[in-house]
């Protein structure tokens, strides 16, 4: 067959257009309360007024500029820093479900005013 004799209708979808279209959701599977305090933090490190974190759990917590730069720290694999004071022992360093669980808990008003009342006191 060449491209000629292909008419319109030939090869159309086949009835299969909406075949695989889940697939094209980037976003499947993401946990949907997933936020990062710490990236949140750092867009208020440079305010001389602070800023308002929102948890996962909906609340508006007010830091200081010194509070979100202190919270910027926690980025990324730095969130380790905070096993302690959420009370996690990791398997091994740079557990991921380690670091994964500290992330769930510093994204709560739980785990977020537990760090905050460490340098508050």
């Amino acid at each position: 067959m060449k491209m000629t004799d292909v008419h319109e209708g030939v090869l159309d979808d086949l009835g299969l257009g909406n075949v695989g279209r889940e697939l094209d959701n980037d976003e499947r599977g993401m946990n949907k309360d997933y936020t990062q305090i710490a990236t949140q933090a750092t867009g208020f490190a440079d305010m001389p007024k602070g800023g308002t974190i929102e948890t996962t759990d909906g609340q508006k917590v007010e830091v200081s500029q010194d509070e979100a730069k202190f919270l910027a720290r926690f980025n990324g694999r730095e969130i380790a820093k905070l096993y302690p004071v959420f009370g996690i022992k990791p398997s091994f360093a740079n557990d991921p479900d380690a670091m994964e669980k500290a992330q769930k808990i510093f994204a709560s008003s739980k785990g977020l005013m537990a760090v905050l009342n460490k340098i508050r006191k």
